[in-house]
């Protein structure tokens, strides 16, 4: 190969080099660009399926274009026949440089992109075993089958019957909560950590009427006022897993934030109504 033609090799080595990094790199910035400045998490336009790639196309064939104009201006200078620049042995040993370097370049690009196309089947395949797993680990879970409330009022404490009912075995989290209608705050409520075997379950809540009172007026802007409760108040369950480490490697990512989260379909809610009735004068009680 002549001297000219070994140059021109080199310059189009690294000019594919440079056009497909140019091209890329401005493909990236038009899309960071279009999504900070235009559209962000709204729907795209159509033409910008191929106005982003278009704009690398052209960065990159443009800059594939000036180096080889460049590099046909070296090597025409090192072709000319007896010039002082065309005897120098300095054109060549920078133009094995530059090909040896382009091709540790090249060659780290395509191990880099396999590596890549590695990690991404990689990465469909956890997430389609993942997709399969969590519809199992959902009907599995434990629910809560029903719920009984025994308020025997009168200032008696009362008492829930909790059924839990599923497959799955392992720990799970409990929590509950009494609300009135009208405050929709939380007037007495509390939570356990159990472990769960296949199976139905019944867990019994105590509902202390003391407790009840204390919470109510803690909700009164003032203590000494004079008020007559009979309404309906509310019982609220829910019912969490806890995954395991073996668990949660098997979930989908965004599962295990949305349960984190508590978004989960893994968490199950339920209530149920019950009437209460007292009398507050100042600070004296009744419950008739």
């Amino acid at each position: 190969m002549s001297r000219r033609g070994f140059y021109l090799a080199v310059g189009f080595l690294w000019a594919t080099l440079l056009g497909a990094g140019a091209g890329l790199a401005a493909a990236a910035i038009a899309a960071g660009a279009a999504w900070i400045y235009l559209f962000g998490d709204s729907t795209w336009p159509d033409w910008t399926s191929w106005a982003i790639p278009g704009v690398g196309a052209v960065v990159g064939l443009t800059t594939f274009a000036a180096s080889m104009i460049v590099t046909r201006i070296v090597a025409n200078r090192y072709d000319v026949a007896g010039s002082e620049v065309a005897n120098k042995k300095d054109g060549s040993v920078l133009a094995w440089v530059l090909l040896l370097l382009g091709l540790a370049v090249a060659g780290g690009v395509a191990w880099q992109g396999y590596g890549r196309q590695e990690d991404i089947q990689k990465a469909r395949e956890q997430t389609a075993a993942a997709d399969r797993y969590f519809p199992v680990l959902l009907s599995q879970t434990h629910r809560i089958a029903g719920i009984a409330v025994d308020w025997p009022g009168g200032g008696r404490d009362g008492s829930a019957a909790v059924t839990l009912d599923g497959l799955r075995e392992g720990a799970y989290r409990l929590d509950w909560q009494v609300r009135d209608a009208l405050y929709e705050k939380p007037l007495l409520k509390g939570g356990e950590t159990l472990q769960l075997t296949a199976g139905t379950r019944v867990l019994e809540i105590d509902l202390p009427a003391q407790g009840v009172v204390d919470g109510y007026r803690l909700l009164l802007s003032r203590q000494d006022a004079n008020i007559m409760v009979d309404e309906p108040f509310v019982l609220e369950v829910q019912l969490a897993p806890i995954p395991s480490e073996h668990e949660t490697a098997q979930m989908p990512a965004n599962e295990v934030h949305n349960l984190a989260i508590g978004w989960s379909p893994l968490l199950h809610r339920s209530s149920v109504e019950f009437t209460v009735r007292f009398f507050l004068y100042g600070d004296r009680l009744s419950w008739e």
